[in-house]
């Protein structure tokens, strides 16, 4: 027989114990001599599931069933239980390692459950220590365990380049990559002065790139702002991001936000383009 250990969120213990394993896939790793290895998933798990405890469910099923096995990243292949033991075991690096069991595991299956160290393992991808991370919400998913925490210290980071940046394209490109983190911040600092230095500034590019940053970073406290880009400037581009930026805030109440006697024909026709006729 070949054991195997399933993670799982500490609060199913009681109904594993008594049910099993259910599921169409049961995600398991080989047990062998190597703890670390084994458990890998841990914190990758841990962090998916917003810092719940996480615990280890060991079973055992006959050497010959087939099951799927290989790194997460390529393409699974079929082998027997004993032969995916033998895989792992002898790869040279097991990090990212997963087998698949293509049925419900029996409860008569399960030999016992274990309490973890919680912080066995890696997290985002095997053997991210030290490397840069992707904020891409593939990678960081909105609201999972700490993300919030991250992005504002990346975003951090972003704004020390922003302030220092001497050439309009860099800052854009700067400007949009904060923007993609959509994490909203306090403002009334050094990063909202080097930001409003962008919205004032004459570089259309720029100041479009500054809008959708204001939006996502500080949300309605530039509604103001927004509408004013609106009513007063007239230039399409910076007409049309001040829309989209009260549009991301507002859904599909945004047209009862906009004063349309204070609009320019360009103004109007934009909205109209928009919002009117989407």
């Amino acid at each position: 027989m070949a054991t195997f250990v399933h993670l799982s969120d500490e609060k199913n213990t009681a109904a594993i114990i008594k049910n099993g394993i259910k599921g169409e896939v049961v995600f398991c790793m080989p047990v062998i001599t190597d703890f670390y290895a084994t458990h890998q998933w841990l914190r990758e798990m841990r962090r998916c599931h917003r810092g719940c405890n996480i615990i280890a469910i060991y079973f055992k099923i006959p050497d010959d069933e087939m099951v799927l096995c290989g790194n997460y990243l390529c393409e699974l292949e079929r082998a027997s239980a004993k032969k995916a033991h033998e895989i792992f075991l002898n790869l040279p690096n097991k990090l990212g390692f997963q087998v698949m069991v293509e049925r419900k595991i029996l409860k008569a299956e399960i030999t016992r459950t274990k309490h973890l160290p919680q912080t066995i393992g890696w997290r985002y991808f095997p053997a991210s220590n030290g490397k840069q991370l992707c904020f891409c919400p593939a990678c960081i998913s909105f609201g999972s365990y700490k993300s919030r925490s991250l992005r504002q210290a990346e975003i951090k980071k972003l704004f020390k380049a922003l302030r220092v940046a001497a050439d309009n394209e860099l800052k854009i490109g700067i400007l949009y990559e904060i923007a993609d983190m959509r994490c909203e911040i306090e403002g009334g600092d050094k990063n909202e002065a080097a930001l409003s230095e962008c919205l004032d500034s004459s570089d259309m590019k720029l100041k479009c790139a500054a809008i959708d940053c204001a939006q996502s970073l500080y949300g309605k406290k530039y509604r103001d702002f927004f509408l004013e880009n609106i009513y007063n400037i007239d230039d399409k581009s910076i007409i049309e991001a001040s829309i989209w930026a009260l549009k991301n805030m507002y859904k599909d109440d945004v047209l009862s936000k906009i004063d349309m006697t204070k609009c320019s024909e360009l103004a109007l026709e934009v909205i109209k383009e928009l919002l009117v006729e989407e």
